[in-house]
């Protein structure tokens, strides 16, 4: 990219987009890698071992996929994702190694078949070490938002279970007050670490989706196959930035609802007033994006509308 910035000769006006896209999702990537791995690893490791809890484990069968929510679907295939953009990186690599993006074509008078097969491996690992801590933060992200939401849900159904009149009914209540703060400092944790990352995802979805969609429509006719591939990255970032938090956005108003039907089933049974003071302790929180606010269920409206009237723009400005 640098170099088609620098020298004329190597600019190519259809390449644009793929610059455009890619320096979005790579600043992703290192804001991850730097705030997951370097600034607060122990913080990334602690969130890693409360999403696996051997007590909530179940056995589903490999191919019953109907059991499975998209999300746990889109988290299970991480890794063909990561090698199927390997494959494709090294395969078009190995068919063109003279390609400006390619380390191997500055090479100059060292090109032979040696360096050819070197810079070969080269290149599919750097390649997959550039999305690796991507792909986990993903996965994270995932596994996260779905614990999240099933542990809310779960603890929604019980409280629906409890008899109104039970003697028990405020030991019976002890341990979803737990859950709630629980969860609370699960994801408090989870904001710490993961807020600055979802704002720079949404930035990246944002920015391959405008780009991605407006720049197809311009293409349409000179370019078609550039135009198609755009076409697909930019929907493929626009759909993705909606079923990767869709589980996340519903996480405030459940809890917000747990917490109302706590404290009314403890009224209503003139329970322990000590739970109910810790119940209304537990504030309100979403998942962060950033420092600027929280995912809500209005948060995918505003997205959508803010792509399609930027892309409107843009193809009024240049069109």
């Amino acid at each position: 990219m640098v170099q088609s910035l620098v020298f004329p000769e190597y600019f190519v006006f259809r390449n644009i987009p793929f610059h455009i896209i890619l320096v979005a999702w790579m600043t992703t990537n290192w804001s991850w890698a730097y705030t997951g791995f370097i600034l607060w690893p122990d913080i990334t490791a602690a969130i890693f071992n409360e999403l696996f809890d051997e007590k909530e484990q179940t056995h589903r069968g490999i191919l019953a996929f109907s059991m499975y929510s998209l999300q746990e679907l889109l988290s299970n295939f991480i890794p063909v994702m990561v090698f199927q953009i390997m494959i494709s990186w090294t395969t078009v690599y190995f068919v063109g190694p003279d390609k400006v993006f390619y380390l191997y074509s500055l090479l100059g008078p060292f090109k032979n078949t040696y360096t050819y097969l070197i810079f070969g491996f080269v290149e599919a690992y750097l390649v997959v070490a550039s999305i690796a801590q991507f792909a986990f933060a993903y996965f994270m992200m995932l596994s996260f938002f779905e614990k999240v939401y099933l542990s809310v849900k779960k603890m929604n159904e019980n409280l629906i279970g409890y008899a109104v009149g039970s003697n028990k009914m405020a030991r019976e209540l002890f341990f979803p007050q737990q859950t709630c703060h629980h969860l609370f400092l699960l994801i408090s944790l989870f904001n710490h670490n993961f807020s600055n990352f979802i704002f720079n995802f949404k930035c990246a979805c944002i920015t391959g989706s405008i780009t991605g969609l407006c720049f197809a429509i311009l293409m349409h006719y000179e370019l078609p196959l550039d135009s198609f591939v755009n076409c697909m990255l930019g929907v493929d970032q626009f759909v993705a930035f909606t079923i990767v938090f869709d589980h996340a956005f519903r996480i405030p108003g459940m809890m917000e609802t747990v917490k109302a039907e706590l404290l009314k089933m403890l009224r209503k049974r003139n329970g322990n007033h000590l739970l109910e003071k810790q119940l209304q302790s537990i504030p309100s929180l979403g998942i962060k994006v950033g420092n600027f606010h929280r995912l809500e269920r209005a948060s995918t409206p505003n997205f959508v509308d803010f792509v399609v009237r930027n892309v409107v723009t843009l193809l009024i400005t240049f069109a």
